[in-house]
């Protein structure tokens, strides 16, 4: 059951922004108090109805089934609200792995693949385990080791700062042939880090390490066991879209909302508010002849998220 003050932040706190957004643009000071959020009796029903439809797509990686059924259904309630809507098409980086895993005799642990990802055939890549840390440093040799890259303690979210980067760049520069980095961070779970979408970010096969799974290999590193890295699978391009629909009513400014869509998992948390409300925003805007004209769009392959009032558009 969805608590129903988060339904009711997710609704009316939300429109209730716009309101304030709105009235920047309006001739009267008073201008905000006209624009109230809706209080009908299935507003919560239906914000809850829309989180709950955005969560059971599932997995909603750029491109994949789930985020392309997202958007599906995203698109067609914009069209039945009113709005035009135009599609844009592009290709996104993916990989779908038939085997993540790092290996030391008796011991196994599943990966996460970094993107974008290197492969390493399904024979794997050996060598002695070593330890790297946070600045690069280690002991002894890393030519032709597997590097476990102990990342210090954060709230992770990508691979591209320093922090997480440099370390990573230092093992491949001192001959490491993989990259095995351990997310140290609030869960004890692996978490899935942002990357340079147009490339890979470094030399060789890099893969991400639950920390609660981390303490065998840590051990290992001290006498350099022998560990094998698996990543296989299908990888490459594929097409995803993203979209905007538009209410042109002729004013001389705009509303525009937009919401990103996409993620590495499910996303029910860091999306789904946003994606519950950003629909709710979509259909009361509809529904409004005065003030301004609205364009909203949610984003795949983003992380962005933004609502603003744009300037006057060319005519």
């Amino acid at each position: 059951m969805i608590d129903a003050s988060r339904r009711r932040f997710l609704g009316t706190s939300a429109l209730l922004s716009v309101g304030g957004a709105v009235s920047l643009g309006a001739s009267s000071a008073t201008a905000s108090t006209r624009l109230q959020a809706p209080t009908s009796a299935g507003f919560d029903a239906k914000v809850e109805d829309d989180l709950r439809r955005y969560v059971d797509f599932g997995i909603k990686q750029a491109g994949g089934e789930g985020d392309n059924a997202c958007g599906e259904w995203m698109a067609a309630e914009l069209t039945a609200a009113g709005y035009a809507v135009e599609r844009q098409y592009y290709d996104v980086p993916y990989f779908e792995a038939t085997a993540a895993e790092l290996t030391m005799g008796e011991a196994r642990a599943a990966l996460y693949p970094q993107p974008i990802v290197i492969s390493t055939g399904p024979q794997g890549v050996s060598g002695p385990l070593v330890r790297v840390d946070a600045r690069g440093a280690y002991a002894g040799s890393l030519e032709g080791a597997i590097a476990l890259v102990d990342l210090p303690f954060g709230r992770w979210s990508t691979m591209i700062i320093p922090a997480a980067r440099r370390p990573v760049e230092a093992a491949f520069a001192a001959g490491a042939r993989a990259v095995v980095a351990i997310t140290n961070g609030p869960t004890g779970k692996v978490i899935a880090l942002n990357a340079d979408g147009r490339k890979p970010m470094f030399s060789g096969p890099v893969a991400l390490l639950a920390p609660e799974d981390a303490g065998a290999f840590l051990t290992g590193t001290v006498t350099r066991q022998e560990a094998r890295l698996t990543l296989d699978g299908a990888g490459g391009h594929r097409p995803a879209f993203n979209f905007v629909g538009r209410v042109d009513r002729g004013k001389g400014r705009w509303l525009a909302v937009s919401t990103p869509r996409s993620g590495w998992f499910t996303c029910a948390a860091e999306r789904g508010g946003g994606v519950a409300a950003w629909l709710a925003l979509a259909r009361w805007r509809a529904g409004r002849r005065r003030a301004c004209r609205t364009m909203t769009s949610p984003s795949s392959a983003t992380r962005v998220m933004s609502m603003s009032i744009s300037g006057r558009p060319r005519r």
